[in-house]
């Protein structure tokens, strides 16, 4: 079963409430993600199956399993052409999220009745790669703030 993982090297991303914004630290590009590409990009990301996303979308939406399926691949071959995720090729120790954990996660507390599915639409801009190239984004510690001065 195949599963990704951010490409932390080159990419920072933070989900604020159903919208996931993603920076890739090497171009300037920035991306975002909302809706089931939103849910797809935050289970991907925290280790699942790619074929667990596929089924927990289908417990969740409207949708055939055919669309879901062509949908998740769809994304994330536009994820990985743009160097944001990169597939897992050895066991990681961390343990991916059941299928429950992705449904009850992406049903976020509505459990009624099933939603209507919307294929994701990874949106990539380029208008502010001058300004995040020229001011790369820094790691902080928070215990020794930014930028840390050398003894």
């Amino acid at each position: 079963m195949a599963r990704y993982q951010l490409n932390s090297q080159h990419v920072a991303q933070e989900c604020i409430d159903d919208e996931v914004v993603i920076i890739h630290l090497d171009n300037g590009n920035y991306f975002n993600l909302e809706g089931s590409g939103a849910e797809i990009w935050t289970a991907i990301i925290a280790g699942a199956a790619v074929e667990d996303v596929v089924t927990a979308l289908s417990e969740v939406y409207e949708a055939s399993p055919a669309q879901t399926t062509e949908s998740v691949h769809n994304l994330i071959s536009h994820l990985v052409a743009e160097d944001l995720i990169i597939e897992l090729t050895e066991t990681v120790e961390q343990r991916p999220p059941s299928i429950s954990q992705l449904v009850q996660t992406m049903r976020n507390g509505n459990v009624d009745s099933k939603a209507a599915f919307t294929p994701p639409a990874l949106q990539k801009y380029q208008d502010m790669q001058d300004l995040l190239l020229l001011d790369p984004l820094h790691d902080v510690d928070e215990s020794a703030g930014w930028p840390v001065t050398k003894a």
